[in-house]
């Protein structure tokens, strides 16, 4: 496979919300002024390619000399690739924030600091179902009857 088609072979891989977060991200980098032509120039790129016209492009970059297109493209792939890597860690997060909550379950367990632990487990219970997370929320269940336990037990050593 050439490296030519590399670029368009990617773009047209992209899902409409990946191009539309691609836009976004391109446009925002067009807003600063350092780095604003020629990130609208990549912008530019990337609509065409997308948009299937990569003749038109080729034709137009033979006038200008001064721009080399496969230097363009290449870097292009590499801001796209970029975007995409910060989008898929975006979508890893959910999984992130819930082992993050329930190790701090664990820790306030261990100081017996089982008020908190329920906090932190409401916490999770609601991102789990947001995020449709059926084996986190057996997880976080377990919890809740390792801590509904404890809790009765306390209560029934408390009333003696």
């Amino acid at each position: 496979m050439s490296h030519n088609r590399d670029l368009t072979d990617l773009i047209h891989s992209l899902s409409m919300g990946e191009k539309r977060h691609i836009r976004q991200s391109l446009r925002k980098s067009c807003s600063g002024k350092a780095a604003g032509e020629d990130s609208f120039h990549y912008l530019r790129l990337f609509d065409m390619i997308a948009d299937n016209r990569e003749k038109m492009l080729e034709e137009q970059t033979k006038k200008h000399t001064g721009s080399p297109l496969a230097k363009k493209k290449q870097y292009l792939h590499v801001l796209i690739t970029g975007i995409l890597r910060e989008l898929n860690a975006m979508e890893a997060r959910p999984k992130q924030q819930m082992d993050d909550l329930m190790e701090n379950v664990r820790i306030l367990y261990e100081k017996m600091l089982y008020g908190q632990c329920y906090i932190e487990l409401k916490k999770a219970i609601t991102l789990a179902r947001n995020h449709k997370e059926d084996t986190a929320l057996v997880a976080i269940l377990e919890w809740y009857r390792k801590l509904n336990d404890i809790t009765q037990n306390y209560n029934s050593i408390r009333e003696y």
